[in-house]
């Protein structure tokens, strides 16, 4: 008999789990949680032989609580997230159920879990990391825009920048007046993607194409937007902003 516990924050896939394993030989649903910290405590006391676990828990990511659990069973996750996230999944060969999932998406993810007899692994657990801390990054700001507000993809974005008062979201041939402040921003943006260049600037890194140095020894930025804009690089900020570009 193969003992399953089903941790998930969405009640309609939390019913559809139950419908497909039911159909399923062999299977004993032992235990479910929709919060993280009771899936911590039915996965630790009842040690199931699969895991379907929610990327991310009410109150608690997945991983967090993974984390702090002494048993880890096999697992196929259970996941909303981008593609860009799935890959990671991938690249891993870790199990994984895109919602909503078929029942042919969820019986290939079903036999290989079996077949594999997978145990979590350090490797793993910081995959699952880099997925929950993107999962909570922004992707897309809210800008301020005749007649009304609009949101832009933060892909779009080249550099945020304070000046007089306000901040504006800069993209490559337009700017618009955002309510964010820098600091929040700083918080909410990919750190991967952003980075702070002065107290008045945070910058995409993908943006920049290479950083110039003046005969008096200050430092810019210059971006590949329509006015191939050079912004100043606060001192503070040079020695971390070269290692991320990898200048």
């Amino acid at each position: 008999m193969i003992r399953i516990i089903i941790t998930e924050g969405e009640m309609h896939s939390l019913r559809r789990l139950k419908t497909l394993l039911s159909q399923q030989p062999d299977v004993q649903i032992i235990g479910e949680a929709r919060e993280a910290d009771t899936a911590l405590d039915i996965i630790d006391g009842l040690k199931p032989d699969l895991l379907f676990l929610d990327v991310q828990l009410t109150g608690l990511t997945g991983p967090g609580a993974m984390e702090n659990i002494s048993y880890w069973p096999t697992v196929i996750f259970t996941t909303a997230y981008h593609p860009s996230i799935i890959k990671l999944f991938e690249q891993n060969s870790v199990d994984y159920l895109l919602k909503p999932f078929s029942r042919e998406r969820f019986e290939t993810a079903f036999h290989r879990a079996l077949q594999r007899s997978q145990r979590l692994n350090n490797k793993l657990l910081e995959v699952f990391h880099t997925a929950s801390r993107k999962s909570n990054y922004l992707n897309r700001i809210s800008v301020k825009a005749a007649p009304e507000n609009m949101s832009i993809p933060v892909d779009k974005v080249y550099y945020f920048q304070a000046k007089a008062g306000h901040i504006f979201l800069h993209t490559y041939d337009s700017k618009f007046l955002c309510e964010t402040p820098l600091r929040a921003l700083e918080d909410m943006l990919d750190p991967e993607q952003f980075s702070r260049i002065h107290k008045n600037q945070i910058v995409s890194l993908q943006r920049v194409t290479k950083i110039r140095r003046s005969l008096r020894g200050k430092y810019k930025v210059v971006l590949d937007n329509q006015q191939k804009s050079t912004l100043k690089i606060a001192q503070d900020y040079l020695t971390g902003l070269k290692k991320r570009l990898h200048t």
